[in-house]
């Protein structure tokens, strides 16, 4: 798992990269790894302790489960510095801080809105 900054900052270093610097063509990057339990405990601890998830996991986990938990980017470390800002705690901060104004309730009564009217980042676009 990357943050999308994470994942822009370190196309712009490899594209800036010094050509004698690398020593490949393609690259792994990686920054943190979390399971669903580890997530909800992220958001516990930064929001809500009565925060609560469900989930049922994909059918085809037991072949995710087989994959390594994570990507070797040694490489891309020592050929252009590539070194995530993001971790698990800041990604579930900048989430909840965007998620904030468009679910945090209002004083003022607002009439309900139709599925189409929802704003796209309510519903994960």
């Amino acid at each position: 798992m990357a943050y999308i900054d994470d994942c822009i900052t370190g196309t712009m270093q490899l594209l800036e990269a010094p050509a004698e610097a690398l020593t490949q063509r393609t690259y792994n990057v990686h920054a943190c790894a979390f399971s669903p339990a580890e997530l909800a405990r992220e958001i516990c601890d930064q929001h809500s302790n009565d925060f609560a998830i469900d989930y049922v996991p994909d059918f085809r986990q037991s072949i995710a489960d087989t994959w390594p938990r994570t990507m070797a980017d040694l490489a891309a470390r020592n050929d252009w510095g590539w070194n995530p800002v993001f971790g698990t705690s800041d990604i579930v901060r900048t989430m909840l801080d965007k998620l904030e104004p468009v679910y945090k309730p209002t004083s003022i009564a607002q009439p309900s809105l139709g599925a189409s009217e929802v704003p796209s980042a309510a519903v994960g676009h």
